[in-house]
């Protein structure tokens, strides 16, 4: 997904980095407290970008994703691997798609990204109810995280929200207040979000606690929920306040209205979509997963055709 959103050329050549290790954040459905405590630590920024002038060199990559467990904590090292990058001047763009805080990220440092050419920033507030928010003890401001969202729309960079359902404890009236988040999103100018369900990582807190309760079995489906976090398959429930279909009706609900309010709010969305489509080449994970079914749809057809013969 990441490498298909790079840059928006034919011969993308993408290859993950890793900036930073660990977390200083303790969120209940995150494994890091247990495997690095709260310790966060990142590399000098120039030693990032000598390891991406040898990929550059060896393997002539021109973008590079990022698989950091939270990408920018600090505004001083970001400002300063941007502008070194910048005066590096590689051929090269980046993104950050496994998912970021916004504490750092205002007008400034988002132009500073977009100068050194980051094309691709993924927010992860995971839940747009205040009650979720702080059993998950994600410690975010939603106010500030859409403000930096609009300046990210504003510089240039594409932007994704990931956006989690299923969390334990959760009840409907909590994943109708997360719908209205997403419509607040799509005034920000979010280009567009990951609607996932809650998965129990081993080691995080949520984990230990189902254990003890008996909620969990670690089975094939067990290892498919982890495996398939972001997709359109019907995931294992693990709140007591709703069924898992519902909770599947809840994660398509959630991707339809952002996808038909993006599009009635900037109608030239809409175009883009057109354009990804035809031309079969996606910009957007809307027009990625609807190339990715047709591609399915064409495969499945040939195969029966063969079948026949």
């Amino acid at each position: 997904g990441a490498g298909q959103m790079g840059n928006g050329i034919e011969e993308l050549r993408g290859i993950p980095f890793v900036a930073s290790r660990g977390c200083p954040y303790e969120c209940t459905f995150c494994s890091n407290p247990s495997m690095w405590g709260k310790l966060w630590k990142p590399r000098p920024p120039q030693e990032v970008i000598d390891e991406w002038k040898l990929w550059i060199k060896k393997y002539r990559v021109n973008h590079f994703y990022s698989c950091d467990l939270t990408a920018i904590v600090l505004k001083k090292w970001i400002v300063e691997f941007c502008e070194l990058l910048i005066k590096e001047n590689l051929p090269i763009t980046w993104g950050l798609p496994s998912g970021t805080r916004s504490e750092a990220l205002d007008y400034e440092v988002l132009q500073l990204l977009k100068e050194a050419g980051c094309n691709d920033l993924d927010y992860a507030p995971e839940s747009g109810s205040d009650y979720i928010l702080k059993i998950i003890k994600k410690k975010i401001n939603k106010d500030k995280m859409l403000e930096s969202i609009h300046n990210c729309n504003r510089v240039g960079i594409n932007s994704k929200v990931n956006i989690i359902f299923g969390f334990p404890g959760e009840k409907r009236r909590h994943v109708f207040e997360s719908y209205y988040f997403i419509l607040r999103l799509v005034w920000a100018g979010v280009n567009d979000v990951l609607v996932g369900t809650f998965s129990a990582y081993p080691g995080s807190e949520f984990y230990e606690n189902l254990k003890r309760e008996g909620k969990i079995n670690i089975n094939d489906e067990f290892f498919h929920d982890l495996a398939a976090q972001g997709s359109l398959d019907v995931m294992s429930c693990y709140t007591k306040y709703y069924s898992r279909t519902e909770l599947y009706l809840f994660k398509m609900g959630g991707f339809i209205l952002f996808y038909i309010a993006s599009l009635l709010c900037r109608p030239h969305r809409l175009w883009v979509l057109i354009r990804d489509l035809v031309k079969g080449s996606g910009t957007t994970r809307l027009s990625i997963g609807l190339i990715n079914i047709f591609s399915r749809w064409r495969q499945r057809q040939s195969m029966a055709i063969i079948s026949k013969e």
